[in-house]
């Protein structure tokens, strides 16, 4: 056992510690000639729905799809696709994400315009008070030595919050590339 767990722990600093932190600016809105915006809004619901976001909010009239918030996947899920590189893998399995998905249609010179946006934030959970060093399995939670568990106190529960990072531009990108491959998929 504890040679598994050093060997992930091993492959989780491998993951982050050769990915490298970009920061790229959101992409440009997506826009397209020829396209309905009823088959276009049909087409970002599937390519989000692939990627395992579930719909909060979809609004024909104001155009708009809001997703509800996705915890990032970990390493062993390689079937999810919120993670749009080795660094924001890393990142998901180290701390608590969520990501809200937001596509916004809008008509720009006889053309219809879809821009993604992607809230990215983090779970911050306060520690408990420790005594001595063999109190740290009981950092976060009331496990023991021979049972680990996640139960929260109220005092903690009542400072636990989502800390905005700002956007993920990368994912950003990802899903205005599947949003516009299912839209010429189903155009054929």
């Amino acid at each position: 056992m504890f040679k598994f767990k050093l060997l992930v722990l091993l492959s989780l600093l491998c993951i982050c510690g050769c990915a490298k932190k970009t920061q790229i600016a959101s992409p440009q809105p997506l826009c397209l000639s020829g396209v309905e915006n009823a088959s276009a809004m049909l087409a970002a619901e599937k390519a989000l729905v692939a990627m395992d976001f579930r719909i909060e909010k979809l609004d024909p009239e104001l155009g708009i799809i809001r997703t509800r918030p996705l915890e990032g996947s970990q390493f062993f899920e390689l079937w999810r696709k919120d993670n749009a590189d080795s660094y924001r893998t890393g990142l998901s399995n180290l701390h608590t994400l969520r990501r809200i998905a937001e596509i916004t249609f809008e008509e720009k010179q006889g053309r219809l315009c879809l821009d993604c946006n992607v809230a990215l934030s983090r779970l911050s959970m306060p520690e408990r008070q420790l005594n001595s060093g063999s109190q740290i399995h009981s950092m976060f939670s009331r496990s023991s030595q021979t049972r680990q568990a996640l139960d929260i106190e109220q005092q903690q529960q009542a400072q636990m919050q989502w800390i905005d990072l700002g956007t993920d531009a990368e994912l950003e990108k990802v899903i205005l590339e599947k949003i516009q491959k299912q839209i010429f998929r189903e155009g054929r």
